[in-house]
């Protein structure tokens, strides 16, 4: 015998806020050959030193003569660093705009973060004219 019993309830609310944190100082040349970063600080009163990342969102914009020479990757405050993009072929400018809670969900949030922009080949060179994270904290609460 099997019997099946059906009830919605609530457990919690998540009360962080989503917040964009840009990137300052850019652009920034991306030579043959070299890797280059910027920088972003994540330190609002929503990301306590081990508040987790709910949800994450990842916004770049790169102007590039060939594109298949690139490889980007995010380092999180922890250091670990996940490749985000890997160029293929063409010459058109890079617009990343994703979500990318899979690389970085339960991540802690608060600290410095990374866009790695390498350009892996000679004769073509560009720019990363901006990066952007938008983060919602993990704030649960029960009701």
């Amino acid at each position: 015998r099997e019997a099946f019993y059906h009830h919605k309830f609530l457990v919690g609310i998540n009360d962080g806020t989503t917040q964009t944190y840009p990137a300052q100082g850019l652009p920034i040349p991306i030579l043959d050959r070299q890797e280059i970063s910027a920088d972003l600080e994540v330190s609002s009163s929503d990301w306590d030193n081990d508040t987790l990342i709910h949800r994450a969102h990842l916004k770049f914009d790169i102007r590039h003569t060939y594109i298949g020479d690139l490889t980007v990757s995010l380092r999180s405050p922890g250091g670990e660093l996940v490749q985000i993009y890997k160029g293929q072929g063409g010459s058109d400018d890079v617009h990343y705009d994703q979500d990318i809670t899979e690389h970085v969900g339960n991540t802690r949030g608060r600290g410095t973060w990374s866009i790695v922009v390498r350009d892996n080949a000679q004769r073509d060179e560009g720019f990363l004219d901006s990066f952007e994270l938008t983060l919602t904290p993990a704030a649960f609460r029960c009701e």
